[in-house]
């Protein structure tokens, strides 16, 4: 069962991500793989920590259980609960 977001919280939740969207730097590629150039998590995670707080956003990351083994689930939050 889903949550009901009020108004407030997700006009919030938006202004926090627009903000994060103009304010977060472009990530590079920083890493050759065998099908190219990609960027790693740490040097995705040193570029986005600071705007990510700075726009009261964080990320939380664990694993879930299925019956097809773990899936790693990202979480993004905001500083307004939701």
């Amino acid at each position: 069962m889903e949550k009901e977001i009020s108004q407030d919280k997700k006009n919030a939740l938006y202004g926090a991500l627009s903000k994060f969207q103009s304010e977060c730097p472009v990530v590079e590629k920083n890493k050759k793989g065998a099908w190219g150039y990609y960027a790693d998590l740490a040097g995705i995670w040193k570029i986005i920590r600071k705007p990510l707080t700075d726009c009261g956003l964080s990320l939380v990351q664990y694993l879930q259980q299925h019956d097809t083994g773990a899936h790693l689930v990202t979480q993004l939050n905001h500083s307004s609960g939701e």
